[in-house]
């Protein structure tokens, strides 16, 4: 061999022991563990805070934490987004190993110190409901050491909050393998292990406790929306007898149903419930349980004469919403005077000394909108719509995306209007039966809606369909008795929900279900200045047609409604999905996702933190789903004559 050749060999060999050097050095190069946060807000660009880049030993069991310190006073008072992105980085691991960095985030300030909790909401199929997922969707609550710790899988954990004076924020950085994490905890704190329901405890089973309490009368006018009653602002007369007892009452100006069709809401205003947890969800298949504790049980074991006059199908005794009364009548869109008709019959026949819980569901303004020749000839503005308000047309139109002109709807509004002045006589009777019977001055009377009315605002019609305030915001009037708060107009945000902890408190029947219910009693005394009340909603009419839309309404007004469904816009119109500022935007015309990122990433947060507390909270209390029911043909003709099927 040539010396040049030699020494060419030679060269090859001392590059490849480099590269076999640099590289055996390169796959057993220690591991680094490296971390940025940003604080991120509305009006301005994300800022990052803090970075670290740390070497870790090759032996994970030597890995240690990382302590460090944040100032948050510059963002004192603001809505803030965390963005704490963290990963270990290393050429080799342990085998079959992954690295994670857990996080301990401790905020101080305002003379307070809180741990923050990071959520998220992903469903990986073995929920029945609420398919999508929100929040920090992949975040897992491990214990590290001693201490409750949160990681995400994919790196980034993200906190929406609102920074108090003098803040500064505490990260407890933790390096770990899957090996090191243990079994995940629930995201939210435990829950308990008391049971529900509740045993009810009275001196004696069956008898009223002394003296006696007042009679409960719920009057539920379905498809309501508040906007179009006098007491709530609308310069139409289509609700003179409402408005006079509105007078005498107190007036709930922001009430919100929890769900805008009549099954779920219904079922949530007798139990108390989420619709999420008590079940009664879907069209033609959801029954109503046995296990939930409804108003009329929990009323009859207290020594109530309970009587339900129902008009509505999906409310039927069939569907499992008959349970706890000693009388339960049901007609098919029945009138107003047929229902108290029956209401008058009822009352005549029972002791005047024993107090009664009546529930009165009536139909009109329902669909199909066929209001009376005269209550029609007084709001009719002479817009001849080729849709005529009969559930054919409306089927035809499309409820979805519906095919009508600015005639056509407002041709619609004047006989949907009409049949609210119809409605409102049979209101009137409603309180003369109440009056003649004696029952007026000692009784709790509720009138609501269980839902609203769309007419194209978000661009669909009727119901069901989205959670827009044309549809969640309700009216809601209580005359307390003895004329207590009469004339009070109270600005809180209220539910539904609210409906049996407050019947329960004002009555003192124990023991206090705060425990189990989410609602609050919302008596005049007790509401205060709660303004800063979040209100939860959540529709999914079908499980065939993938509509799963959830939102909340967050504590400063702003309203975020998510999309959950398998299959976007399977359902849901693009005009209904999105952030908006209720105080401000009444009508929700301004979409303001995209502008206030920052806000909407919170009320995500809210949403991934309330669907995560349901599910448990169902798991705990359930016993498994709701049950399944087989539509007769009967029924399901009453549900196509009013719209419910196509």
């Amino acid at each position: 061999m040539t010396p040049k050749r030699t020494r060419a060999v030679a060269l090859a060999v001392v590059l490849a022991c480099a590269v076999a050097t640099l590289g055996w050095l390169a796959f057993w190069k220690a591991p680094t563990m490296e971390v940025v946060v940003t604080v991120s807000t509305d009006d301005g660009e994300a800022r990052e805070v803090y970075s670290t880049v740390t070497s870790l030993p090759r032996n994970t069991d030597e890995w240690k934490d990382v302590d460090s310190e944040i100032d948050m006073t510059p963002w004192a008072g603001r809505l803030v987004r965390l963005d704490i992105r963290a990963s270990i980085l290393a050429a080799r691991l342990i085998p079959l190993r992954r690295g994670y960095v857990a996080c301990t985030a401790t905020l101080s300030g305002g003379g307070e110190r809180r741990p923050l909790q990071f959520w998220g909401w992903e469903n990986d199929g073995s929920e029945w409901l609420h398919f999508g997922e929100v929040g920090c969707s992949d975040v897992v609550s491990v214990r590290t050491g001693n201490a409750a710790s949160w990681l995400s899988l994919r790196g980034l954990l993200t906190h929406t909050l609102k920074v108090p004076p003098d803040a500064s924020l505490r990260l407890l950085l933790t390096p770990t393998t899957d090996r090191d994490m243990g079994a995940p905890t629930a995201n939210s704190p435990n829950p308990g292990e008391a049971a529900y329901p509740p045993q009810l405890e009275s001196e004696e089973s069956g008898r009223p406790l002394e003296p006696r309490p007042p009679d409960i009368f719920i009057y539920l006018i379905d498809a309501v929306r508040a906007d179009h009653l006098g007491c709530y602002g609308y310069a139409r007369p289509t609700s003179p007898h409402i408005d006079a007892f509105a007078e005498t009452a107190t007036v709930y100006e922001n009430a919100q149903t929890v769900a805008t069709w009549t099954q779920p809401s219904v079922a949530t205003l007798l139990s108390g419930l989420y619709p999420f947890v008590h079940g009664a969800v879907h069209m033609k298949k959801d029954k109503l349980a046995e296990w939930p504790l409804l108003l009329p049980e929990i009323l009859h074991e207290s020594g109530y004469s309970t009587w339900g006059i129902i008009t509505n199908p999906p409310i039927t005794a069939k569907l499992g919403f008959d349970q706890g009364y000693d009388g339960y009548q049901y007609k098919y869109h029945g009138s107003p005077d047929w229902a108290n008709e029956r209401l008058n019959e009822y009352l005549a026949g029972t002791d005047a000394d024993q107090p009664v819980f009546v529930y009165m569901h009536t139909m009109e303004p329902h669909a199909p909108y066929s209001p009376t020749e005269t209550s029609f000839a007084k709001f009719d503005r002479g817009f001849d719509g080729r849709c005529d308000g009969s559930v054919d047309a409306l089927v035809k139109a499309g409820r979805i995306r519906p095919k009508l002109s600015e005639v056509d709807i407002e041709h619609l509004i004047d006989r949907y209007d009409a049949e609210i002045f119809d409605s409102d006589r049979g209101f009137s009777e409603f309180l003369a039966v109440l009056e003649a019977a004696g029952r007026s001055d000692n009784a709790l009377i509720i009138v609501l809606a269980d839902h609203g009315e769309a007419f194209a605002d978000h661009n669909t019609l009727e119901h069901g369909n989205t959670l827009n305030q044309e549809e969640l915001h309700i009216p809601l009037i209580i005359r307390y008795p003895q004329g207590r708060f009469a004339g009070l107009r109270l600005r809180q945000r209220v539910s539904s929900i609210d409906i049996v902890p407050t019947v329960l408190q004002e009555i003192g029947i124990e023991p206090d279900l705060a425990e189990f219910l989410p609602g609050s009693d919302i008596r005049p005394d007790a509401l205060n200045d709660h303004h800063d009340r979040r209100i939860y909603c959540e529709v999914s009419r079908y499980d065939s047609d993938h509509l799963d839309l959830v939102g909340v309404i967050d504590e400063d007004g702003y309203k975020l409604v998510v999309d959950m469904s398998k299959r976007f816009g399977a359902r849901a119109t693009k005009e209904s999905i999105g952030l908006w500022d209720t105080t401000n935007d009444g009508a929700e015309a301004a979409n303001l996702e995209a502008s206030h990122a920052v806000r909407a990433s919170y009320c995500e947060q809210l949403i991934a933190q309330w669907l995560t507390e349901q599910s448990e909270f169902r798991a705990r209390i359930a016993p498994g789903l709701s049950p399944r029911v087989h539509i007769s043909e009967e029924l399901d003709r009453e549900l196509r004559g009013l719209g419910y099927v196509d």
